[in-house]
């Protein structure tokens, strides 16, 4: 089994519970491997693949920070409407 992590998924989250686990595991599973578990940095996605999983309107959102209800709607601290620059957003501004 791939489990995709980054380093990126956690930058600007500090103490984001989520991210801590994220971060936890991905430790976890190098420090001990568990057969048949790879861990797998991801590879950046195009606004087609985006779109397959979240609406437009939400892809905007996280790119431009507005709305900001809209935009920061994920929870994490990271996201623009927390004031933070977001590991969401710089995920969304590199798209193609």
């Amino acid at each position: 089994m791939k489990v995709f992590y980054s380093r990126d998924y956690v930058a600007g989250s500090d103490g984001f519970d989520t991210t801590s686990k994220a971060q936890a595991v991905a430790e976890s599973l190098v420090q001990r491997p568990m057969p048949g578990v790879q861990l797998v940095e991801p590879e950046p996605v195009d606004r087609a693949q985006l779109l397959a999983a979240h609406s437009d309107e939400y892809v905007e959102a996280v790119a431009t920070g507005q709305p900001e209800q809209l935009a920061g709607s994920s929870g994490s601290p990271g996201t623009k409407a927390h004031g933070g620059a977001s590991a969401h957003r710089s995920a969304v501004l590199s798209v193609p």
